[in-house]
């Protein structure tokens, strides 16, 4: 199936510290809202998109803080 016609969810990892490797990951989905914004715009190919406070970053596969670009957590993408 083409990337075009998969419908996807999006979701950050929400662990306390996403980079520690001692606890399992726990991924917390974006708000419907902030997934339509997240699939239009990986649908149209753009290589970012803001939702709220934050920037996704799908070449990079993370979120950061529009405030402090240092902080950043993963996302994801699962498809159905």
């Amino acid at each position: 199936m083409s990337n075009e016609l998969q419908k996807g969810i999006w979701f950050w990892q929400a662990n306390r510290n996403p980079s520690a490797h001692n606890e399992p990951d726990y991924w917390r989905p974006y708000t419907t809202a902030e997934n339509a914004i997240l699939e239009k715009a990986y649908h149209e190919g753009q290589r970012s998109a803001g939702v709220g406070d934050y920037v996704v970053d799908f070449d990079r596969g993370i979120q950061y803080k529009l405030s402090d670009h240092t902080k950043t957590r993963p996302i994801k993408r699962d498809c159905f």
